[in-house]
Formats: structure tokens, sequence, C-alpha cells
């Protein structure tokens, strides 16, 4: 047995136990450290090599094989969403009573607004569309208009042509098959005739 100090009552010790500050907290004749502590090597040169010396974990560790949070092996408390230990979920997880573990939610505000601006997305896409239907439906009513009013217009004109007059008592054939028009004077100025059918 290796001679300690009298401060917690032992003269002799095969494990010291240190805090955190790294002061000597105890001895025990066990050679494995204790729950939540790791075995120390670095300081090993202060003592004899035939003493073991364990060192607290982080508080954040149940277990550990060093020094620091990222030495943990497992956790005290609960496992953040990034595997990490910690005393409590972040904004945005739930702890996971069964594992301990913490997990991404969404909330049901942000699945809202996403809804939301789905919804306003396709209602103004829906209605650019009826928009542009309706413009091509009345622009295809304006020219169908257009059309029939020309064609009433050339109907009313094409009553009445004029023709060069020709001799008395000749015939002017129309271009019309089956049709002739008829000389009525001997005027050399142009008439007026009529369809005869």
């Amino acid at each position: 047995l290796t001679i300690l100090n009298s401060t917690n009552g032992c003269y002799h010790c095969n494990t010291i136990i240190l805090k955190r500050n790294g002061e000597q907290d105890y001895c025990q004749r066990d050679p494995t450290c204790p729950s939540r502590y790791y075995q120390l090597e670095d300081d090993q040169d202060l003592y004899p090599s035939d003493i073991t010396l364990c060192s607290p974990c982080h508080e954040l560790c149940g277990t550990c094989s060093g020094a620091g949070v990222e030495r943990c092996e497992s956790c005290m408390f609960v496992i953040a969403a990034n595997g990490s230990c910690a005393y409590q979920c972040d904004n945005g997880t739930e702890l996971n009573e069964q594992s301990n573990v913490c997990i991404s939610v969404t909330t049901p505000v942000a699945t809202d607004n996403v809804n939301i601006g789905v919804l306003a997305g396709g209602v103004s896409a829906g209605l650019m569309f009826i928009l542009v239907i309706t413009i091509l439906l009345v622009l295809i009513c304006t020219c169908i208009q257009n059309f029939r009013r020309s064609k009433i217009i050339d109907n009313q004109h094409g009553n009445a042509i004029q023709l060069p007059n020709s001799k008395q008592g000749d015939t002017a054939h129309s271009t019309i098959p089956g049709e002739h028009f008829t000389d009525g004077s001997n005027d050399d100025s142009y008439i007026s005739t009529s369809f005869t059918k």
C-alpha cells in the first residue's frame, strides 16, 4: 500500500479518486475506477506506477473514456438530436421517453404556413389560367363577329354591278354560270343592271 495523506483518515491507498480540479478526493482498495470515472494516465508520473488514478467524467456523461463531453460513452440526462449528451432537448426537438433521445419535430404552425403558401400559389395559378382563357375567348368571338359583318356587307354590295354598255340587242353574259345580263340602252356610259335568272 502507498502512503497518501491523513485528511480522510487513509495512510495507505491502491486507487486514488480525484476531484474535478485534480485534487485528491478519497482512496479505495479496488483498483477499478467507480462509475462515472475514468482511469487517468496523464498525471501518472506524479504518483507511483502501482497507483490507479481515477478522474471524474464530464457532468453530462453517464460513463466515459476520457475528459470532455466528446468522450462520453453514455449520457447522464438526454441524447441531443446531433448525438451529443445534453441537459435537455433543444427547441424543435422532443424527447423519446423509451430511447431517451431527442428527435426533430415539425411544429403545426410551420406546417400550416407551408400549406397556406402552397394553396395560395395554386389559387394564383388557377386564376391566371382562367384569365388567359377568357381573353382568348373574347378575341375569338370578336374575330367571328367581324368576319360575319364583312360577309353581310359584301352580300349587300353584290346585288348590283356596273358593266360597260354593249350594242343594242346584245346580251352581256355574266361570269356566273346560269346567269346573264340584258342591256337596256345605247348609252356609252356604264349602266346598272340586275341579275336575271
